[in-house]
């Protein structure tokens, strides 16, 4: 998620804004994709905010998606032991909290997790940077402190999201100006800034102008709470919204829409033009 969205399109913050739809089964994710998700993300919304699913879960998904879109998942908190236990092949980001890792040594903790992330698939994978805007209530690091080592360690993808899942949003933690300051670092590395935390539609211009290149929603794509079944129609809406607000940024500066039409490439050559990732394989590490 570094450069482009499609074959001959700008930066993605420029252009057209992308939407993750978090999903908890093979048959969720369909449902994803036939509403217009980006990328589909994999976890266990029971487990937390970024709950693990099972390496079964995973493969699953990954099969039935079957290249269509890039393929991320949660893996837990740092602080689980479980958060580096296996790898699955053709998921191209991995995702682990900082929650309860505020007082540790969790830059060099991450350092090495990404270093045998990286090792173990060949390269074929990389980890997301996750700061916590609600740091202060789980205990992790305060997120500005997140994005300043996540740039200077150029790690490919920032990903700012909440902890805390209780009706409070993104926006109740940091201000529009924040996020938009966070993105400006994270691009100036070449890095891609995604946007998480019970993003609602009402949410989402507020996100766009902060130069958020990816929506990430769970929530926002089911019919009642985030523990409910990804709706097609509720991901068709929000996919229709980001396109709406591109479109009309797009017409603003005179430049034209570009979408994404490439399969099972990895997320961040999915957006820079790299040579798509071997299709039809999944192993468990």
């Amino acid at each position: 998620m570094t450069e482009q969205l499609g074959e001959e399109g700008g930066r993605v913050g420029e252009e057209r804004r992308g939407l993750l739809v978090s999903v908890r089964s093979a048959d969720e994710a369909e449902e994803a994709l036939a509403g217009g998700a980006d990328v589909i993300d994999v976890k266990e919304p029971r487990h937390g905010a970024l709950g693990a699913a099972s390496s079964r879960v995973l493969r699953e998904v990954v099969e039935r998606v079957d290249g269509r879109a890039p393929v991320t998942a949660a893996l837990g908190e740092l602080v689980d032991e479980s958060s580096s236990s296996s790898w699955v092949e053709c998921v191209e980001l991995f995702k682990v909290g900082l929650a309860q890792s505020d007082r540790s040594r969790w830059r060099d903790s991450l350092l090495a997790l990404r270093e045998r992330l990286v090792r173990q698939t060949g390269g074929a994978a990389d980890l997301v940077a996750v700061a916590y805007a609600d740091a202060a209530t789980c205990g992790a690091p305060d997120p500005a402190r997140v994005v300043e080592f996540a740039c200077r360690e150029r790690f490919p993808v920032v990903l700012v999201d909440t902890f805390t899942k209780d009706g409070s949003t993104l926006l109740d933690y940091v201000s529009p100006a924040s996020l938009a300051r966070w993105a400006e670092q994270i691009h100036e590395t070449g890095g891609t800034f995604v946007t998480a935390g019970s993003v609602d539609a009402s949410s989402v211009p507020k996100l766009v102008g902060a130069a958020a290149d990816i929506i990430a929603v769970r929530g926002a794509a089911t019919i009642g709470s985030r523990s409910e079944r990804v709706c097609r129609e509720r991901v068709a809406a929000l996919a229709e919204q980001l396109a709406s607000i591109t479109e009309s940024s797009c017409q603003r500066a005179a430049r034209p829409c570009q979408r994404a039409a490439r399969p099972c490439q990895s997320v961040a050559a999915r957006l820079d033009g790299s040579v798509a990732a071997p299709r039809g394989r999944v192993r468990a590490t």
